[in-house]
């Protein structure tokens, strides 16, 4: 069997975050972006501090909690190099939630 074939320009991104937590516990997440090809490739984020939104659903698609909901994202441009093997980290981001499930900005 051989490995499919790999695109010339390719990212992995990756989602780092515990199975599961308490209620009311905070969650650690991260996230990894990799450059897996081989050559450099420059990747445009934006945000002072680079921002990624995290989207967090139950089962039946119903938003529990989203990073940036309610915030205002600045309109900046980042440019990263990244040479192959490399990788981008955005670690430690926390989401919480009430006691019995529900957003801290939701009644």
């Amino acid at each position: 069997m051989t490995a499919a074939p790999q695109r010339p320009d390719s990212i992995t991104f990756t989602v780092v975050a515990p199975h599961s937590v308490r209620r009311g516990e905070a969650v650690p997440i991260t996230l990894r972006l990799t450059n897996t090809s081989a050559r450099t490739l420059n990747l445009y984020l934006t945000g002072r501090t680079i921002t990624f939104d995290i989207i967090v659903t139950r089962a039946d698609g119903k938003v529990v909690w989203r990073r940036l909901e309610h915030v205002t994202g600045q309109q900046i441009v980042q440019v990263k190099t990244l040479t192959p093997g490399d990788q981008c980290r955005r670690a430690s981001l926390r989401g919480r939630l009430h006691a019995d499930g529900r957003h801290p900005d939701r009644p």
